[in-house]
């Protein structure tokens, strides 16, 4: 019986470090960063993400975005993500989940519950700070946007309108396994 208790116990053991060890290869981008947001009257913006590829290949994902320039502020559930073939560059799209701007006028303007929002970074190396790159786009302002729609511009080549933005605090980090 102990034996068996023990093979048991081997095998799942063995089964949840595969499981770890897979979902630790999936590509990633995460990142605290700061940068001046010139489309949005030069305000210091701040943005922490983390986007995490839910299979080696595909595009769905999980994560979040907390972002706050000083107007604008919403947490977005990240649900697309690619990393592009050298590993440096990440597009990843969510919806928001919550907007903390204080002026309702505002919150008709940029991101509304239920927006979806798009980004790309790009990892310049170490350090970031002066290198490393940030662009955005709220993709709903210009009217109704699903998933799929989403997803043809996280997979497409055009970057967001708003940026690049070299970021002057914080690191990012791209990661393709």
């Amino acid at each position: 019986m102990k034996r068996i208790f023990k093979a048991g116990f081997a095998v799942s053991a063995l089964s949840v470090m595969a499981l770890v060890l897979a979902a630790a290869s999936n590509p990633k981008a995460t990142g605290d960063i700061q940068w001046v947001n010139d489309s949005a009257g030069h305000t210091q913006a701040h943005v922490v993400f983390n986007a995490i590829a839910t299979s080696a290949t595909g595009t769905g994902a999980k994560g979040s975005l907390l972002y706050d320039d000083g107007k604008y502020a919403y947490t977005m559930d990240v649900q697309l993500l690619k990393v592009s073939d050298d590993g440096k560059t990440a597009r990843f799209a969510g919806q928001v989940t919550a907007n903390l701007t204080a002026d309702s006028e505002d919150q008709k303007t940029c991101c509304a519950v239920g927006h979806w929002i798009f980004y790309t970074v790009q990892d310049n190396g170490e350090p970031g700070i002066g290198s490393d790159l940030i662009w955005g786009e709220d993709l709903s302002v210009s009217g109704p946007v699903d998933y799929d729609k989403a997803r043809e511009r996280v997979m497409g080549v055009q970057d967001p309108i708003g940026g690049p933005f070299k970021i002057f605090g914080g690191n990012l980090q791209v990661h393709k396994k």
